[in-house]
């Protein structure tokens, strides 16, 4: 059916392959349409350098250049394209490797176990027949932890990087320089490859899973740690307002007298002063407060006051209950984590411009939230549309915020406005 084209085939078909997973294990720094375009652009130009050399050169030179011509354009194209550092991208390169061999091992062999049809359809079968679920558990399990490790994990990629190096020499010795021409003693290394790959695949699923959790539990306890704060700032201010209040108190009887002896006196503006001298006083004493829910009004006073004291204005709105449809933590976690990137954001402006943030938030009849803040750096968006950084430890809120918005089913949007005021926006369904 293919006839002398059949490795031909095969190579474009392993490049495919390993295109799909560059695409679902690589953060791009473009929307989703660009992202796509780049990768079926460079894909389809590597394809047509394999066939032209195909063509010219034959089958010896495809085989011993294949993975030259291939990878080191690919893993250009990766560079450009994506976000992630240069480690994270070889290893996101390697891996692809790594699993188009999972794939292309068992179709190899099946191959040559039938006979009456052509090899080369029973290879591209088999591939597909594997690769198929693959995918589905890489994007279901595997690509969520990838995308937040690469995100998080500062070290050891290259460690990381020595797996499939050491996968991917071993095939290129046996398949490709012939290293090995006993075929009995090249099946049992090739099996052992396998074994050692798939294993060395679940072990880097653990660890990243675990790593996974580590940061959400490093958040969790730095979120714990900003309400513990946060609670023990309003106890405080309590308490200083008790103190003043006793001190007005005490005092207020001599004010009393005070004014009473310059209203008998006539001197009625002397008395109006010292009466709003003691209601200024007597105001003092009252803590601020933005909405019913304690923990809530918490959070906003401690973060208010940080605004304020960095230079920021802060204007809020919010009507928010004692009773809620999710935890107060949870919501107080989400106001925490957008009122500090939009801190963030106000005291990078420059000298002059304005600082303003803005805090709307309403629980009935639907639960909306909004944080504007005043900017004037470019926001870069990741295919989802949401604010992405590259700076170390950073954009962990961003990602609880999805989070708390997918929990609720809660739609999540983001806007750099022309108005110079980006906004966070989450609007319930119902």
């Amino acid at each position: 059916m293919f006839g002398e084209y059949a490795l031909l085939v095969e190579r474009l078909a392993g490049l495919v392959t390993a295109f799909i997973v560059l695409y679902l294990l690589t953060e791009s720094r473009f929307d989703r349409t660009r992202t796509i375009i780049a990768f079926a652009g460079g894909g389809v130009g590597i394809g047509v350098i394999l066939s032209v050399m195909y063509v010219v050169w034959g089958d010896d030179t495809l085989m011993r250049w294949y993975p030259i011509v291939a990878n080191i354009p690919g893993l250009a194209l990766m560079l450009a394209v994506s976000r992630q550092r240069p480690l994270v991208v070889i290893f996101t390169n390697l891996v692809a490797v790594q699993l188009n061999g999972i794939v292309v091992l068992p179709a190899i062999f099946i191959e040559g176990m039938v006979s009456g049809i052509d090899p080369t359809l029973v290879n591209l079968l088999v591939r597909l027949i594997i690769f198929v679920p693959l995918v589905v558990a890489l994007c279901r399990w595997f690509r969520p932890l990838y995308l937040e490790t690469a995100r998080t994990l500062q070290r050891g990629w290259g460690l990381l990087c020595l797996i499939p190096i050491a996968f991917y020499a071993q095939l290129y010795l046996v398949f490709v320089v012939g290293a090995v021409p006993d075929p009995l003693l090249r099946f049992v290394l090739v099996i052992c490859a396998f074994v050692i790959v798939i294993a060395a695949c679940g072990l880097v699923f653990v660890f990243f899973g675990e790593h996974a959790r580590r940061v959400e539990l490093a958040e969790g306890e730095r979120m714990l740690a900003t309400q513990v704060n946060a609670l023990q700032r309003e106890v405080d201010l309590v308490r200083s307002a008790d103190e003043r209040l006793r001190i007005v108190r005490h005092d207020l009887r001599h004010h009393v007298d005070n004014i009473a002896a310059l209203l008998r006196a006539g001197h009625v503006d002397e008395a109006l002063a010292a009466l709003g001298k003691v209601e200024s006083e007597l105001a003092e004493t009252a803590s601020r407060r933005f909405c019913e829910n304690e923990t809530v009004n918490a959070l906003l006073s401690l973060y208010v006051a940080r605004a304020e004291a960095a230079g920021v204005e802060v204007e809020t709105r919010c009507d928010i209950p004692r009773e809620l449809p999710m935890t107060a933590l949870e919501l107080a976690s989400v106001l925490a984590n957008a009122f500090e990137n939009a801190v963030t954001a106000c005291e990078r402006q420059p000298a002059g411009a304005p600082r303003h943030i803005v805090v709307r938030c309403l629980c009935a009849p639907r639960f909306a939230l909004e944080v504007a803040n005043t900017y004037t750096e470019p926001v870069e968006f990741n295919e989802q549309g949401h604010p992405v950084t590259n700076e170390p430890g950073h954009g962990v809120g961003t990602r609880s915020i999805a989070a708390f918005a997918k929990k609720y089913g809660i739609r999540l949007f983001y806007d750099a406005g022309d108005d110079g005021m980006f906004r966070l926006q989450l609007l319930g369904t119902n």
